[in-house]
């Protein structure tokens, strides 16, 4: 019998996310400020420089090239007040993608990283390239998409909606307390999803009579 989780509210003090500057990571930036005030978090800018080659005799120039022109980046953004309203900070290292992330996240204790998608071959071509599936897949923290087909805007409006997928497993079951949380914190409507991909009648009573099952079918009928 699958249990329902506790949906004690989550904690998001600190927020990660992660830039390239370009139009795809800058679309994510409305998403993770909305995210950051309704938790009043505190804002990790996060950009990460390519990693040092030491075979190349250009490299040092081209490493004060890149941090010049990230440095620039970060004026420009504080000077559009856009982070005003909130505690933040920005943060720039060389490496591999995947470990200074996973550094930071172990530095500085996050508990949401924000990423933007061009969704160019899956979740596994993220604005940082490939590197970006193994951040969703081995981050220590809940992990904020924002996809290709979403709108770039300059403000997000509040939250009406938050679709919570499941499939009774203990992974999927992980993620309905940050589902509650983020609807709690918007006064938006939580839907619960289940797919049925074959139905045959143990799957479909095995599904009804778990506690997930269950606690679905009474907030239907609530709902109507």
């Amino acid at each position: 019998m699958v249990s329902l989780p506790s949906t004690t509210q989550a904690t998001i003090e600190r927020v990660l996310i992660l830039t390239d500057f370009s139009a795809t990571a800058d679309k994510a930036i409305p998403y993770a400020l909305q995210v950051a005030e309704a938790f009043k978090s505190t804002l990790y800018v996060l950009h990460v420089l390519p990693a040092e080659e030491r075979t190349k005799e250009s490299y040092g120039k081209e490493v004060y090239l890149n941090r010049r022109v990230a440095e620039r980046q970060f004026r420009l953004l504080e000077n559009s007040r856009r982070l005003s309203r909130l505690s933040h900070c920005y943060l720039m290292e060389a490496g591999d993608v995947c470990e200074v992330v996973r550094k930071a996240i172990l530095k500085h204790r996050i508990q949401l990283v924000v990423l933007g998608t061009h969704g160019r071959g899956g979740i596994a071509k993220l604005l940082i390239g490939s590197s970006a599936e193994e951040i969703v897949r081995t981050a220590m923290c809940p992990v904020l998409l924002i996809g290709p087909a979403v709108p770039p805007v300059s403000n997000v409006p509040g939250l009406k909606g938050v679709l919570y997928t499941t499939d009774y497993s203990a992974a999927s079951q992980r993620a309905l307390p940050y589902a509650a949380s983020f609807a709690e914190k918007f006064s938006a409507r939580l839907t619960l999803l289940h797919v049925v991909t074959s139905l045959c009648s143990a799957c479909t009573s095995a599904c009804c009579n778990s506690d997930l099952g269950r606690s679905v079918r009474r907030s239907g009928a609530r709902d109507h």
